[in-house]
């Protein structure tokens, strides 16, 4: 998502020098770039507005955003990812780890203990 968002800023910035330091001469060139400019930033606008979408719907259905982050990360550099309501490094809650002991640290089930290794 920061690469994008440094993708379109960089885009903006150099449309606009373009402009600036752009012969009169060679106006068909200077239409096909303007094309191609206008084209990729289209697509720049339309991939913030899916992903702006996507997070709105993440929030509504309460996927934490440490989740949201790792997702953004995870597909940046390409690896698979999904996104589920509880994802397996949520954090545990007493009645999922068994009783708490009287120091206050969660005890681990027999079962539980292996699942984790």
């Amino acid at each position: 998502m920061i690469k994008l968002i440094t993708e379109i800023r960089d885009l903006v910035s150099s449309s606009q020098e373009q402009q600036t330091r752009r012969p009169i001469t060679d106006t068909k060139d200077t239409m096909k770039e303007d094309y191609e400019m206008e084209v990729k930033k289209q697509a720049s606008a339309d991939v913030l507005f899916h992903y702006s979408r996507f997070a709105m719907v993440c929030v509504g259905n309460q996927v934490r955003p440490c989740d949201l982050r790792l997702h953004l990360m995870k597909e940046i550099s390409g690896l698979p990812t999904s996104l589920n309501r509880e994802s397996p490094h949520t954090a545990a809650s007493p009645d999922a780890m068994g009783e708490s002991s009287s120091s206050g640290t969660a005890r681990l089930d027999k079962a539980d203990s292996f699942r984790a290794l």
